[in-house]
């Protein structure tokens, strides 16, 4: 039962036994897959990764959870536990989400939960950033991540945690990342469709300066062919190229 597991997550201090006990048999790539693709294993893994998220979990669910705070013979912060919880299954998370990105990319349920991990996973992101650089980097074809419907958005999102990511010292930037490694011709081929053009505009909205400068140099002789597309997408994308 998923709900007497956010409680175990919430209740028990001794996290290590919590690893033994559960994440030992969870992290299981079998098991993993299982988690992934049905809605309360979701959840679990959610709410390792943003306890108490309402965006996650249902008030109902959280008002029972919130019940068991005043317990008196807990000797350990809440989010000590949760750190303590979520340190542990990180590691196993990227490693399946790095193996898994363009699935999981393209599928909304699981996009979320791999969004989740890319923004509060702790450990090495390196083999997610690696695996999602090599996917957007990919020749440009009409299944392209930047034409799916959920993957454009997945990738939108990616780009847009280099505002947090380059705070950090010597983090990956995704931006730079993917920009090193594409095909050349490859940004205006994304920017001729609306999906491509919000990904592409990413790349101003993110932060990184470099990012947004190497982008403006190619695309910016383009401005008046992208304007004529008249997309919602174009016409964002052309505000960032002519600004």
């Amino acid at each position: 039962n998923s709900q007497v597991m956010l409680a175990v997550f919430d209740s028990v201090d001794d996290t290590k036994l919590v690893e033994k006990a559960l994440f030992k048999e969870m992290t299981e790539d079998l098991v993993l897959v299982d988690l992934f693709a049905d809605v309360y294993g979701r959840k679990v893994l959610h709410y390792l990764l943003e306890p108490r998220s309402r965006q996650h979990c249902h008030p109902a669910a959280l008002q029972k959870l919130e019940s068991g705070d005043s317990n008196e013979h807990s000797k350990k912060s809440s989010a000590d536990r949760s750190k303590e919880l979520r340190t542990a299954i990180s590691p196993a998370l990227i490693k399946y989400c790095a193996n898994h990105t363009e699935g999981m990319m393209k599928d909304k349920p699981q996009s979320q939960v791999f969004l989740s991990t890319a923004t509060h996973a702790i450990g090495d992101l390196r083999p997610m950033i690696e695996s999602v650089t090599s996917l957007a980097a990919k020749e440009y074809s009409e299944d392209h991540i930047t034409t799916d419907e959920c993957g454009h958005f997945v990738l939108k999102r990616l780009i847009l945690l280099d505002k947090s990511r380059q705070e950090q010292a010597d983090a990956p930037l995704l931006s730079l990342a993917i920009l090193d490694k594409l095909l050349k011709g490859a940004l205006l081929q994304w920017a001729q469709t609306n999906r491509g053009a919000f990904v592409v505009s990413s790349f101003f909205e993110c932060g990184v300066k470099k990012a947004a400068s190497r982008v403006k140099s190619e695309l910016k002789k383009h401005v008046k062919q992208l304007k004529a597309l008249k997309s919602s997408g174009s016409t964002v994308l052309c505000k960032h190229l002519s600004s």
